[in-house]
């Protein structure tokens, strides 16, 4: 999916500048590698994520805030995340480590798949193809979450997805969804209505609906 946006971009001078992207890119699933930052305003992420329908290893550059602001969308996902970058910054003031910045700290060993956030970005350049400005972060609704399953566990099943994303609780919702709608009708809704309001308008995801709801 592409959008138009204006982002900020980071220069070799440590400088913010506007710049007018017409073809963002969209990230609604990937798996955390490594973050690195330093004491600039700039967060480097690498993940493995879908992009374009292909898993690629990609560097996605964060302002502070919003990587602040991805973190906070994670919820509890993130919170070992936050601990190992804090025992970072604690070490270093401690004196316990000779580590300066930037600091690196992998999170191969954590196995965080994210499918709760969509991201759209943009590349760098037009050289390097792993690089990318993230413009904007948003909580992925339940029902694109739901929609995901599949194409998630296809491209990152040898991690451990959250709980709360494995195929059998987004059934459940998916199921939840269905008695939404049947609720509607009781209350004299039109079935167009009642499908629309409950967000089961695909087909294919109103019979997945049905099925799990028996």
């Amino acid at each position: 999916m592409r959008s138009s946006q204006t982002i900020f971009v980071l220069t070799k001078e440590n400088k913010m500048i506007q710049r007018h992207i017409s073809g963002l890119l969209e990230i609604q699933a990937l798996k955390l590698k490594q973050v690195i930052f330093d004491d600039s305003d700039t967060v480097c992420l690498t993940a493995e994520a879908r992009l374009n329908e292909n898993v690629q290893n990609v560097s996605l550059m964060f302002t502070f805030k919003q990587f602040n602001d991805f973190m906070r969308f994670m919820g509890e996902e993130s919170e070992q995340i936050q601990l190992l970058i804090s025992d970072a910054l604690s070490a270093n003031e401690k004196g316990a480590t000779d580590q300066k910045a930037p600091y690196c700290i992998s999170l191969q060993n954590e196995n965080t798949v994210v499918t709760s956030i969509k991201l759209n970005i943009s590349p760098l350049s037009k050289v390097d193809k792993s690089t990318y400005a993230v413009a904007e972060i948003q909580p992925l609704s339940r029902l694109q979450q739901a929609r995901n399953v599949k194409k998630n566990m296809r491209d990152f099943k040898q991690s451990n997805l959250s709980q709360r994303n494995t195929l059998k609780d987004e059934l459940m919702k998916i199921a939840r969804m269905y008695r939404y709608y049947k609720g509607l009708l009781e209350l004299n809704f039109t079935e167009v209505q009642a499908r629309q309001q409950a967000g089961l308008e695909n087909d294919k995801l109103f019979e997945l609906a049905w099925h799990t709801s028996l």
